[in-house]
């Protein structure tokens, strides 16, 4: 039974996907890679930063490529305080906060996982899907105080629906890497693109290169927790 296993960014996976043996790959399916995972064939697409985004990359895999069951993994953000970095939750619903759009909620268990992570460094929670980085302690109160999620990210909702869609069994498994009590100190909403424009505004705003260059070694370092966490959820979608 092959198994999809899904990210938005590259290094989320890196750690875990290192040391697997990687398969060639119908060169008709650029983005996907598969791996021996102890004799069946785990796919690997990283799916890129948004709702959005993810469908269009994933939609016309699932028109080749029909796995038994799909597990979605990566970085979240804390909205409660109970939830310290390096937290990996497994998400029951998600739900979704799209300005102008009405609320949705969907259930995140499929009905038919094998078993479920036994693991007591697990903890089930809800999830909402945002369209932007959440970067004030502010908005995460309002995040959490409106839906009741515990955790944050980009895509879950949507790549849930489409899975729903399609009859794939969905897993959603996210570890904290920012916590909830404190803004992360970069305005992802104001810096400029292309490298020249900003440079520029990193030079007049010297606090927050700084605070994101701790923020990427902290995901490092959470990423390195994530793929004990997905290994372990593997064993379990036999």
């Amino acid at each position: 039974m092959d198994v999809l296993l899904i990210a938005a960014l590259r290094e989320e996976l890196e750690p875990f996907t290192r040391s697997l043996v990687h398969l060639e790959m119908s060169p008709d399916l650029p983005g996907v890679r598969t791996f021996d995972l102890g004799g069946r064939r785990l796919i690997v697409v990283l799916c890129g930063v948004g709702g959005a985004r993810a469908v269009q990359t994933l939609s016309p895999i699932l028109d080749r490529l029909h796995p038994g069951y799909a597990l979605l993994a990566g970085w979240s953000g804390a909205l409660t305080p109970d939830l310290d970095i390096d937290q990996c939750v497994v998400l029951t619903r998600v739900h979704r906060d799209r300005p102008g759009v009405p609320p949705e909620t969907l259930r995140a268990v499929p009905d038919r996982v094998p078993e479920s992570p036994g693991s007591p460094g697990f903890r089930y929670v809800e999830g909402i899907t945002v369209d932007r980085m959440i970067c004030r302690k502010a908005d995460r109160e309002r995040l959490h105080r409106e839906s009741g999620a515990s955790v944050v990210d980009m895509e879950t909702h949507d790549v849930a629906r489409l899975m729903r869609e399609r009859s794939i069994p969905l897993m959603v498994m996210r570890i904290v890497s920012d916590p909830a009590d404190e803004s992360i100190g970069v305005d992802f909403d104001r810096i400029p693109e292309g490298k020249i424009r900003r440079a520029a505004y990193f030079a007049a705003h010297p606090g927050e290169y700084q605070r994101l260059k701790e923020l990427k070694a902290q995901l490092g370092r959470t990423a390195e927790r994530l793929a004990d966490r997905i290994g372990e959820v593997l064993a379990f979608m036999q």
